[in-house]
């Protein structure tokens, strides 16, 4: 997949982007063990592009993918 330039910051992202939105839990339940899975597939995947707010849950869709992301390094997009 080709990348392309996210603004002027000189990052090269994935057009797909994986949206945090349903984890801010404000919609609804969900599973967090589901949702960390779907973060790491994401990552193994190649997308290096998380959607995120300070609406979505006030923190907590943040929190959740700093738990999907940890231990894993920077992936360089290929």
């Amino acid at each position: 997949m080709t990348t392309v330039a996210l603004g002027m910051t000189g990052l090269e992202v994935y057009p797909i982007a994986f949206g945090a939105w349903e984890l801010g839990g404000e919609w609804g339940d969900f599973d967090e063990q589901q949702a960390i899975a779907a973060i790491r597939q994401a990552r193994e995947l190649g997308v290096n592009l998380f959607d995120t707010a300070l609406g979505y849950g006030f923190g907590a869709s943040e929190q959740l993918l700093g738990r999907g992301t940890a231990g894993r390094s920077r992936q360089t997009p290929r």
